[in-house]
């Protein structure tokens, strides 16, 4: 998704004596360039992307990363400013920018950039991000006077600003590496989308009455502060997903960086599951063996079968997988047919989320799962006989958060989200 509309109108060109160069605000009244653009001693005049004419003074340098951040003289303010974040400079994430290159058009309507984050490298250089570009020509291409415009990401969020042209590619600095000099002077940095769950926390609980959506939002807050996503993609990496997929941790940061709708609803659907499970008390968040420990109570419900002591226990062991489908039967259909040709776990409930309000809101009619494992067995004479001995389920995230919103207090959710962990097992 291309965000360039807000960039341009975010983005002004600058001139300062004998330079010229961009910029762009990151407040109302402040506007980040890099040091390189400003004639030292002259005067900072710039004109915004609908003609704007107005004066900046110099509030800030950093020499390590060539960045200043300039401020508005006068009662001007912008009408709009880009959103910074720290996000980590990851070979395949693309970007795109708007700038005023020497250029006939450059310094009168302004160009246009885009492409992909080639290499990260933190070192001794101010800059530390190396940028490929598209339709790059390094013999007629006009790069000079687009320093000091945004490096921005498929969220909208500038992640850098652009610096010199290098050996076919462009050379930026990272927000990541200049966030410390921005914070000082007052400027908010996002931290990275994969180090803070609060990127996501405002859109969970969606049609939840106040009581139960309040009761939720508490546990989702204290998962927040113990938990990063960043921590889930790296223990799981491609079982994220359904079908699973291959690659190593930058490949799957990378994919999720480029795709805003798949990493939103991925760690939305993962910050709901993680605040229903903390609400049961032996829930652990330990996410290649996520469990829920039932009581002998509760083990006797479940099969029938009473227990010699109370300190008998279960673990109900969870599994939980983001799809992009939306034919929920047909997705967990899928699943188990090849799962239980690999091999089952006892005492496994798999949980499913799609971007589909609608995904999992309605379960799988009586015999689902015994159908499944007599398509594969052959039926019992086959020499298969695991129907009865064979305790796993499917659930959807939907089914999850139809139980919690119902209930008005932490007491009255417990119970629900494990009776449906025993609805599920017991389910044929």
């Amino acid at each position: 998704m291309s965000h360039m509309l807000s960039i341009k109108a975010a983005s002004c060109k600058l001139s300062c004596g004998l330079k010229e160069g961009s910029g762009f605000f990151v407040s109302l009244d402040h506007v980040l360039t890099a040091k390189h653009n400003l004639d030292h001693g002259n005067e900072i005049n710039g004109e915004g992307y609908g003609g704007e004419i107005f004066s900046l003074e110099l509030v800030d340098t950093d020499d390590d990363t060539d960045m200043v951040l300039l401020k508005i003289q006068g009662a001007y303010k912008s009408g709009t400013f880009l959103h910074i974040c720290s996000l980590e400079p990851i070979a395949g994430i693309s970007w795109e920018s708007f700038g005023h290159p020497k250029t006939v058009n450059g310094r009168t309507i302004g160009e246009t950039l885009s492409g992909s984050i080639k290499d990260f490298a933190n070192g001794v250089n101010s800059h530390d991000t190396i940028l490929n570009v598209e339709g790059y020509n390094v013999t007629s291409s006009v790069y000079h006077g687009f320093s000091g415009s945004p490096v921005v990401d498929f969220y909208g969020n500038a992640i850098g600003m652009l610096r010199f042209s290098g050996n076919n590619s462009l050379d930026a600095v990272s927000i990541k590496k200049a966030g410390s000099f921005l914070e000082r002077n007052g400027i908010i940095v996002k931290k990275d989308y994969l180090l803070d769950f609060g990127e996501y926390a405002c859109n969970c609980f969606s049609g939840f009455e106040e009581t139960p959506k309040r009761m939720c939002a508490i546990y989702a807050d204290r998962l927040r502060s113990t938990i990063e996503p960043n921590d889930i993609a790296r223990d799981l990496l491609g079982r994220l997903y359904y079908p699973h997929t291959k690659g190593d941790l930058n490949e799957i940061i990378s994919f999720l960086k480029n795709n805003p709708e798949i990493n939103q609803g991925l760690w939305k659907g993962w910050l709901e599951l993680l605040s229903y499970l903390s609400m049961v008390t032996s829930s652990r968040p330990d996410f290649n063996n996520i469990t829920v420990t039932l009581t002998a109570e509760k083990f006797t419900k479940l099969f029938g079968i009473k227990r010699e002591t109370a300190a008998d226990t279960i673990d109900v062991n969870l599994n939980f997988f983001w799809t992009q489908g939306t034919a929920y039967l047909n997705i967990i259909s899928d699943y188990l047919h090849n799962k239980l040709l690999e091999g089952i776990e006892n005492n496994t409930c798999y949980i499913f989320n799609s971007a589909d309000p609608h995904f999992g809101r309605r379960g799988p009619k009586a015999n689902f799962k015994e159908n499944i494992v007599f398509d594969i067995s052959g039926g019992e004479d086959a020499g298969f006989h695991i129907v009865k001995e064979m305790n796993f389920g499917v659930l959807s995230l939907n089914e999850l958060s139809q139980q919690v919103l119902e209930c008005d207090s932490i007491a009255s959710a417990r119970p629900k989200i494990e009776q449906l962990f025993i609805d599920a097992l017991q389910h044929d």
